[in-house]
């Protein structure tokens, strides 16, 4: 019993041929052992009372008695089911302290009526703070287990407005139906896949924290949608959404009760149920003050943990200059205890422009900062400032959010030009456009809307001119997206280590633009044609996102030879998306490497492999991966336009040649990957036809290994572009090459094949 109380574990008590009244009470022959233990234990009879004690609390909690009418094997079994339940992983982290949550749970457990053959959508309301999600968790794991699917969509308005109501809605097919092959084109079809998928099946679904009528209509917009016997909870600070969906009952989250409030309170202030020796009356104080509201028991407490009575009282005191009625500034306690400035600066950053991001990359950028972000990240955690997700994502409570920014504010109120950080629209655009920027401006943040419907039309018309940032020479942080700046990039600061510019305007990076302590550049969406035309050593850049997929849409070729501190990850992202965006995209990519990837399944020695291509499918054309490394007696620059690939079809008794589309290749003693793409109007390769592939990399090369990956019909939509054939010669000229230093894909790389699951494996020809 003490390991329930102190290390929180479960416990489930079984009274085998034993009254539970007897042990409750220590009658029969309970008492006449514990006689006998008073006797021997003369000089610890506390030691007694512990076991008197800790038997009584046992008979309180819910258990197994035997023997029984349903018998001994049944009850057996009941008890393995209950514990593989408790045991079951499915379950969610509820609290580190769930003070109250089973009295609450009664209120949801009426409104639920779970095994009822209803469909029943519940809502839960209240204000930020109040536990909505936690009274959510602790109902998804006391019932997942009676339906048939199940699934908890955390956060639905940040994830909404960072992915879109399309990636909700695979979130909730792929975790209710356990399965990741889900692909939806619209929301209008999601909501159609929604309720062909749930219509006849009985599934819990919790949507937490919904600010828009739109999340739920994309979600679940009717209980028409669900089979019977279905279970909807939402979570919203928003009363008029869940009058919209008309939910069948709405259970108000309720602010703690005094003796609640003491106990949480303790929990994270003492680590005990109760205030230590002391402190109770000025514990009482401090649960006075906040309000019931859980988030704010819990900062508090843990900020005033460990502490002496003397910092106590001045906390209160404190505490009594901020505003009752204003959570964020009394959580701003927890703010100004931090140890340094570098911590500070951390908390600002991050509630001010990294929320939702990853918490690796921010640390990268804090670190070139200089804020030692590791260990401050860690504090600011142990703190309850900061939280890192399952995905590693960094999240904060909107009210400490609030509270970071409003600590930037208050400075300077009516003069937003004068803060140190700037991230409301409205008055970025006012000081972008009236060259209102001053020097203590260290971060700055735009984005605007993202207005072409293609990739190249038109953009937006808001422009602004380098000249503003004249003043700004202390700025670190800039995210500029879908904006046109004007002028002469030399006046940006120097001092930048954070470049966030989405549909970045121009086709190549001024060169007077060389931010020599620039750590993280994303250009994702941009109109980049080149990075530098004039490519600069950047000893500092860690990050550098081009989005990989637009690289290959409009570069067509790609020369990282020289990119020799890449990452597996952005290598493995790029290996990735040449598969993927095979079918419709031309390219060509010199990368470092030694070995054909695992993606590749027909692979051999040398510069050609023989197959037989897989019955029962249309190919679209084929990936080439080749190992090359320059002869011993090459001393130039090969020519463009000597690569070809041939396919010798001894099934159609055929040889075709194609003449690749590439740069000029760059020497080098080591060996390096070359990667490029066929169409079917070259080859028309079909099912059964027995192939040789052969790749010629001109005179002065060697090719060590070849891998070829076949494309399929239907892996993406588009036309393929073919590459000129020998026939014609018509070799496309233009050719934007990429030269650059470093690497670093921020996207989780997914399968690498092109291939689907069900699809007979390859099989590779010996020659």
């Amino acid at each position: 019993m003490e390991c329930r109380r102190r290390l929180k574990r479960i416990v489930i008590p079984i009274f085998y041929h034993v009254e539970p009244s007897d042990v409750r009470n220590q009658r029969g022959s309970y008492e006449e052992a514990f006689v006998e233990h008073e006797k021997r234990y003369l000089l610890d009879k506390d030691k007694v009372f512990r076991w008197r004690g800790a038997l009584t609390e046992a008979t309180n909690l819910a258990g197994f008695r035997l023997p029984n009418p349903r018998g001994e094997a049944m009850t057996i079994r009941e008890i393995i089911q209950e514990i593989s339940l408790i045991m079951d992983n499915k379950y969610l982290f509820v609290a580190l302290y769930p003070v109250g949550v089973e009295a609450r749970m009664k209120d949801m457990t009426s409104l639920l009526c779970v095994g009822a053959n209803d469909v029943r959508m519940v809502g839960i309301l209240g204000m930020g703070g109040t536990g909505k999600t936690t009274i959510a968790k602790a109902s998804y794991n006391k019932f997942y287990h009676h339906f048939e699917g199940k699934c908890f969509l955390h956060n639905v308005r940040e994830t909404s407005k960072k992915h879109g109501l399309v990636h909700l809605q695979k979130q909730l097919l792929s975790k209710t139906l356990r399965t990741r092959k889900i692909e939806v084109s619209s929301v209008d079809s999601g909501i159609v896949m929604i309720q062909e998928r749930f219509r006849h099946k009985r599934v819990l679904v919790i949507v937490d924290d919904v600010d828009q009528l739109e999340q739920l209509n994309a979600i679940a917009g009717s209980r028409d949608w669900f089979g019977l016997g279905s279970r909807i909870i939402i979570t919203t600070r928003d009363e008029q959404l869940l009058k919209n969906l008309q939910v069948y009952g709405v259970y108000r989250a309720k602010q703690m009760g005094t003796s609640e409030s003491l106990e949480l309170f303790s929990w994270h202030a003492f680590r005990n149920k109760y205030p230590a020796e002391g402190y109770m009356g000025i514990s009482g104080s401090v649960v006075a003050y906040s309000g019931g509201l859980p988030l704010a028991l819990e900062v508090l407490g843990s900020f005033l943990f460990g502490r002496s009575m003397q910092e106590w009282n001045c906390a209160l005191e404190k505490l009594k200059r901020i505003p009752n009625d204003q959570v964020q500034q009394k959580l701003r306690i927890s703010f100004d205890a931090l140890s340094d400035d570098t911590e500070k600066d951390t908390f600002l950053d991050i509630s001010c422009f990294f929320i939702g991001m990853d918490k690796n990359y921010v640390v990268q950028i804090l670190d070139g900062c200089g804020f030692f972000a590791d260990i401050g990240i860690n504090v600011l955690i142990q703190r309850c400032l900061l939280t890192v997700d399952e995905s590693n994502k960094l999240m904060m409570h909107d009210l400490l959010r609030d509270m970071g920014r409003e600590i930037v504010r208050e400075n300077y109120p009516k003069e937003p030009g004068k803060r140190s950080r700037l991230w409301l629209q409205e008055e970025v655009i006012d000081i972008l456009t009236l060259h209102k920027g001053m020097k203590r401006v260290e971060g700055l943040a735009l984005k605007l809307p993202r207005s072409e419907v293609n990739f190249n039309t038109k953009r937006s018309e808001v422009n602004f001119n380098t000249v503003t940032f004249l003043e700004m020479q202390r700025l670190r942080l800039l995210q500029l997206d879908y904006a046109q700046l004007n002028g002469d990039y030399v006046y940006l600061s120097q001092e930048l280590r954070w470049l966030r510019w989405h549909g970045f305007p121009l086709k190549f990076i001024p060169n007077n633009f060389y931010p020599r302590k620039i750590v993280a550049i994303d250009l994702r969406y941009s109109n980049l044609r080149e990075v530098w035309k004039d490519p600069k050593l950047h000893k500092e850049l860690v990050v550098l996102n081009l989005s990989l997929d637009k690289l290959l849409k409009y570069f067509g070729i790609l020369h990282m030879e020289g990119c020799n501190n890449m990452i597996s990850s952005f290598k493995q992202s790029i290996l990735q998306e040449c598969i993927v965006s095979g079918v419709g995209n031309m390219f060509s990519i010199f990368l470092p490497g030694d070995d054909i990837p695992d993606c590749f399944m027909y692979k051999d020695e040398g510069p050609s492999v023989c197959f037989e291509v897989p019955i029962g499918r249309n190919v679209a054309g084929f990936v080439v991966c080749i190992v090359y490394s320059p002869c011993a007696s090459n001393d130039n620059i090969v020519s463009q336009n000597l690569l070809s690939i041939s396919v010798v079809n001894h099934t159609k008794n055929i040889s075709q040649t194609s003449r690749q589309i590439t740069a000029d290749v760059v020497i080098s003693s080591e060996d390096h990957l070359w990667l490029g793409n066929v169409s079917k109007d070259e080859f028309n390769l079909e099912g059964g036809d027995i192939v040789d592939v052969i790749i010629d990399f001109g005179a002065g090369f060697i090719v060590k290994k070849i891998g070829v990956s076949l494309l399929y019909d239907g892996v993406r939509d588009g036309k393929m572009i073919p590459y000129a054939s020998t026939s014609s010669e018509d070799v496309r000229a233009q050719a934007w090459p990429i030269k650059f230093k470093r690497g670093l894909h921020d996207e989780e790389a997914g399968p690498s094949h092109g291939w689907v699951e069900d699809e007979p494996q390859p099989k590779r020809l010996k020659k």
